[in-house]
């Protein structure tokens, strides 16, 4: 039996080691964390990323629900049906929410 991969637990993890190209703007962020420099700290930063239940997760479990009692569980274990926050990993400010139903709404400026 192979055992996997692990990492050091004092392994230290660089925010510095990116190109420009990889460098997203805030009003592009959506699911999944990215390369940003962080209009609050001035520094890059790889976004930290928390999925946050909304109203959009409530309401389509309840119309899964009643297309199927099984799918109902499915909003809440999928980031699709979700609000997405990025926090600076830097400076821990949050930069950005991407919702589900509304788009993405800036918070640093």
């Amino acid at each position: 039996m192979s055992r996997k991969h692990r990492q050091p637990r004092d392994e230290m993890v660089s925010f510095d080691h990116f190109s420009k190209d990889e460098v997203v703007p805030l009003k592009d962020l959506t699911y999944w964390p990215r390369a940003v420099t962080c209009p609050a700290c001035m520094e890059p930063s790889i976004t930290r990323v928390r999925a946050k239940i909304c109203t959009g997760t409530h309401l389509m479990a309840a119309l899964l629900f009643v297309c199927s009692v099984v799918g109902a569980a499915f909003p809440y274990a999928s980031r699709t049906f979700k609000d997405i926050e990025h926090y600076c990993c830097r400076c821990n400010r949050r930069l950005v929410t991407h919702h589900f139903q509304s788009g993405t709404e800036i918070h640093v400026f």
